[in-house]
């Protein structure tokens, strides 16, 4: 489940990871894509609104190259790179 603080995909050849963030008031769910800098720094690089609700599954699940597949109600592949 989203709630789950592993539950993340990483590209290492893009220094970018995407995970779900929730704002718990409107219980709106968003895929965030944030680069990891050299120097440790982040950078949020793109968001993409879920389709379902805060308590369906969501994930985000790495495929190969810059692109990642976004898995809720639909499956979207999105370039992060």
């Amino acid at each position: 489940m989203e709630s789950e603080p592993r539950a993340f995909s990483y590209l290492p050849e893009q220094r970018t990871l995407v995970t779900t963030v929730q704002d718990w008031r409107s219980a709106v769910s968003r895929f965030v894509a944030i680069r990891v800098s050299e120097d440790g720094s982040l950078t949020r690089t793109g968001s993409w609104q879920t389709v379902g609700y805060a308590d369906q599954d969501v994930r985000s699940l790495p495929l190969r190259g810059d692109r990642v597949a976004l898995v809720d109600d639909e499956v979207r592949v999105v370039r992060v790179g």
